[in-house]
């Protein structure tokens, strides 16, 4: 994951595809949603990087991968120039409780469809 990452996000002549920026957030959602512990120094250089490097990644979606893995509010920069913890709705906390209670991490149905909502508009969530 972070190899497909890297191929994407470190090359800037691959920004101008469009495709590349739906590669990264799949990539970051991806490494979130494994619950994979070696996944959060990665996200959190991501996150903590300054400057333009990344102007399209966003922070939420970084912290929010860290809390699937983790169950930390990381902080993020806010409207007002100062970092606050990133919000965490109840659908993120329900994906949390899902990954972390898969049998080496293998997910029934019910799991997956929790997981699943984090990513569905409010009018197209799994009915679980």
């Amino acid at each position: 994951m972070i190899k497909i990452f890297n191929q994407n996000y470190k090359d800037r002549t691959q920004w101008r595809n469009k495709n590349t920026w739906g590669i990264l957030y799949e990539a970051i959602d991806s490494m979130g949603m494994t619950g994979n512990p070696a996944y959060v120094p990665y996200l959190e250089e991501v996150l903590n990087e300054k400057g333009s490097y990344h102007p399209l990644i966003s922070q939420f979606q970084v912290a929010r991968s860290l809390y699937l893995i983790t169950g930390e509010r990381y902080k993020i920069e806010s409207n007002d120039g100062g970092k606050k913890p990133v919000h965490i709705s109840s659908d993120v906390q329900a994906a949390r409780i899902a990954i972390k209670i898969s049998k080496h991490k293998r997910r029934d149905l019910e799991n997956m469809l929790v997981i699943d909502n984090i990513l569905r508009a409010p009018n197209f969530k799994n009915k679980v």
